[in-house]
């Protein structure tokens, strides 16, 4: 079937008739084979959403600013980060010791000395009031088991986030029909790791709608707006205000550099997502 049908028949499922939420399995990735077929396809199929939302991130950090990840995982989208802003020190939080120990690995490894890491619960995190001047996160709120959890990490962030820090939280949002969710997961299926396929399709069925997360942002709603492709939520964001009004260029170069890298398929897929965040509101200035 091809995307346009696909967009047809999600926007003409009522959403009374949509599929309801099914909770990942686990809230943190424990299974060591999981852990690393995750790991590898972030560096593969996930770069296209990796970049854009490092573009996006990179605007609501300012120099010296001190930033939380939350639930960073391997540390892919982490590293992209930290390398674009090494004027900035980085926290980097997980629930999964496997993946903490993949996250130092692999920061090690680019050998980045703006970054830590800390296992944390997100939903309740030991870490003073307005601790950090600006938080992130990626692909990451929809491990969050219930709609109560998912609003006390937002109310998390509200506490943890200075008075004017930035905000950027990107992660899937719920389409209405299987059949979608397993389009999109089984996609590049040849290319994937087996385990990755299973969470993906996972990912997507545990997947928050907007209404959903707009409801869990509470305080968070006069800080940040939350955005979403366009016609079809796929993705969604919640950003604040641009806070990095100086020099863009190298932060442009390097992005650009990496943007061409991309295989052909990975760069239709950035293309898409640019066009369609744009239609709903966000627009990608740096790439």
């Amino acid at each position: 079937m091809t995307i346009p049908k696909l967009i047809i028949k999600e926007l003409c499922t009522p959403r009374r008739q949509a599929t309801d939420r099914l909770p990942e399995p686990s809230m943190a990735m424990v299974d060591d084979d999981q852990v690393r077929d995750y790991a590898d396809a972030g560096a593969e199929v996930m770069a296209p959403t990796h970049l854009f939302h490092t573009a996006q991130a990179c605007t609501v950090i300012a120099p010296g600013d001190r930033v939380l990840d939350l639930a960073c995982g391997p540390a892919v989208q982490l590293a992209h980060l930290a390398s674009l802003r090494p004027d900035a020190q980085f926290v980097g939080v997980d629930l999964s010791q496997q993946m903490l120990e993949r996250a130092q690995t692999h920061a090690q490894k680019l050998g980045l000395t703006n970054v830590t890491f800390q296992r944390g619960d997100i939903t309740d995190l030991e870490e003073p009031d307005h601790g950090f001047d600006a938080i992130v996160s990626a692909m990451s709120l929809h491990h969050l088991p219930t709609a109560d959890l998912l609003t006390r990490a937002m109310r998390e962030a509200h506490r943890l986030l200075k008075p004017g820090g930035g905000l950027y939280l990107g992660d899937f949002g719920r389409l209405r029909r299987v059949e979608t969710m397993r389009y999109f997961a089984l996609m590049y299926e040849d290319r994937q790791p087996r385990h990755f396929t299973t969470d993906y399709l996972n990912s997507l069925r545990a997947a928050y709608t907007p209404g959903e997360l707009e409801d869990a942002m509470g305080p968070l709603r006069t800080r940040a707006k939350l955005f979403r492709m366009f016609p079809v939520a796929f993705l969604v964001a919640i950003k604040s205000a641009d806070r990095f009004a100086g020099d863009h260029q190298p932060v442009v170069a390097e992005l650009a550099r990496r943007k061409a890298e991309l295989s052909a398929d990975a760069a239709r897929d950035l293309a898409a997502m640019r066009r369609f965040f744009r239609l709903g509101g966000l627009r990608t200035k740096l790439i």
